[in-house]
């Protein structure tokens, strides 16, 4: 499987140890650091080196496992082709589309993480044109209609002009909720992941 890749795509090879290791081994591929035995990486490199690059071209990584940090923005994007660009129902389907995928996604992250955005943005892009941005304050009782309901808003009250070649939503901002059985945003949750099993 890992045969054919390039050692530059190894953790630790991709800039000047991986320069190294091509210059003094030959060897441009995974599968060409591993046609050497443990004896004949030791006569080119210092033992620790040497282990390491043993292991690692064998799929072996003993380095202690390290939890993600959680993401900072959750975000969707539908890019539409430059030459028709999207139609006012185009951007109508895919904000509703997006405004879904990403209320889903926000309510696994408070589910697991207990935690909420405070803000949205809404991109949009014109033929030729950098992404153009829009920020909306979420209120507590985030629903995914309100999602729905505050980006479409924000593309009216920018006056978006059409065609368009890519629109997209991000939630960030991200702050604790309350936890316990009495907390107004786990109610919401609850409320809102009834409306989407409803669906």
């Amino acid at each position: 499987l890992m045969r054919n890749m390039p050692l530059q795509k190894l953790p630790g090879l991709a800039r000047k140890t991986g320069a190294y290791v091509l210059k003094v081994s030959g060897a441009k591929t995974v599968g060409d650091l591993r046609a050497f035995s443990m004896s004949a990486l030791v006569d080119m490199f210092d033992t620790s080196l040497a282990a390491w690059l043993f292991n690692i071209s064998r799929g072996i990584d003993n380095r202690p496992v390290v939890n993600r940090s959680l993401v900072q923005s959750i975000t969707a994007f539908k890019s539409f082709r430059a030459d028709s660009g999207a139609s006012l129902a185009d951007v109508c389907r895919w904000i509703d589309d997006l405004s879904d995928e990403v209320a889903r996604r926000i309510a696994s992250d408070t589910q697991e993480n207990k935690r909420r955005p405070t803000t949205v943005t809404v991109y949009w892009r014109h033929v030729g044109d950098a992404m153009r941005p829009r920020v909306i304050d979420l209120k507590s009782n985030f629903t995914r209609h309100r999602l729905l309901d505050s980006c479409m808003l924000a593309l009216r009250r920018a006056k978006v002009e059409l065609p368009l070649t890519g629109v997209g939503i991000a939630a960030h901002n991200f702050t604790p909720i309350a936890t316990g059985a009495s907390s107004i945003d786990a109610m919401l949750l609850r409320q809102q992941q009834q409306q989407q099993q409803q669906q």
